[in-house]
């Protein structure tokens, strides 16, 4: 099936238990420019190296055929449990596809086999009440990219050419969570120079 699959990120949060939802609050993305296959839940990646890459499409399906192995390059850093800055509610936001692994606060780095298998158990609950978009001709989605999830689905039924035209709202503030910021931690962001400052989580009133 040829679809968009769109998850409540907030759902997922809330149906943790408390004790699951202070270990992910503690946690940090690690995400790459080099795009990981769909696992076939398509909540995660599948980095069991066996996995079909035509479900990244032909630019990045040929991409990833092409890889070298070895560590991968971290291009951002963000907290695995975000906090919206309108209305402070908590969501799992997580792309499966962009993302390498999980890293803790204090700096101890997660298996990209445990971070994507943890990402899967995780979201599994919430995956009950999936979203299964079938795009017909002049369709539009709009969505809140800070509370949703969306992935496209694993197993492809038809083979052409997906053309998608998107339009991207930039906000002028940086992923925020329980445990502050990656952007600027150079505790869990390899690509920040120990001495820049941290922004803290925001606290919110009411």
């Amino acid at each position: 099936r040829d679809e968009t699959l769109f998850l409540d990120a907030c759902l997922a949060y809330n149906l943790l238990s408390d004790d699951e939802k202070e270990r992910a609050e503690q946690l940090f993305v690690q995400y790459t420019r080099e795009p990981i296959p769909c696992h076939e839940s398509g909540l995660c990646g599948d980095v069991s190296g066996h996995a079909d890459v035509t479900s990244l499409g032909k630019i990045y399906g040929t991409a990833v055929a092409n890889q070298t192995t070895g560590e991968r390059k971290v291009s951002q850093v963000h907290p695995l449990v975000w906090m919206h800055p309108n209305t402070g509610r908590k969501a799992v936001v997580v792309a499966g596809m962009w993302m390498y692994r999980l890293i803790h606060k204090d700096g101890t780095a997660w298996t990209p086999e445990e971070s994507h298998q943890y990402v899967l158990d995780i979201l599994l609950p919430a995956s009950k009440s999936i979203y299964a978009h079938q795009w017909q001709k002049n369709d539009l989605v709009l969505f809140d990219n800070r509370s949703l999830l969306h992935s496209a689905s694993a197993a492809l039924t038809n083979k052409g050419d997906r053309l998608l035209h998107q339009i991207i709202m930039s906000g002028d503030q940086i992923p925020m969570g329980p445990a502050g910021s990656g952007v600027n931690n150079p505790t869990v962001n390899p690509n920040v120079v120990a001495n820049e400052s941290l922004p803290q989580a925001p606290k919110l009133i009411g």
